[in-house]
């Protein structure tokens, strides 16, 4: 199966592809291109030990414009964080 970075969907991602983080860490900044995205979900693996996790609750889905409601976990150091976050995805040139 895969992950993101290697798996069947890794291919549909635009080269153009950008993400944002809007968190004050390490990760912090924006990320242009397919692969400075893919070494950010790198990252994120790496700094809480390959617990990093996303389940999408819902997607909703109009005009260009997509927003996923996700719950995310992740540990590190034996301490673990529990998320529920908003991504909003601007959809372009897509078919």
């Amino acid at each position: 199966m895969g992950t993101l970075l290697t798996g069947p969907t890794a291919p549909t991602c635009s080269p153009k592809i950008s993400c944002g983080t809007s968190t004050r860490n390490q990760l912090s900044g924006d990320y242009r291109g397919r692969e400075a995205v893919y070494r950010l979900l790198g990252r994120l693996k790496e700094l809480t030990d390959k617990t990093f996790h996303l389940d999408v609750h819902s997607v909703l889905a109009h005009d260009g414009h997509t927003v996923a409601l996700v719950f995310g976990t992740a540990g590190r150091g034996g301490r673990t964080n529990n998320d529920a976050v908003a991504h909003v995805f601007h959809l372009r040139g897509a078919a």
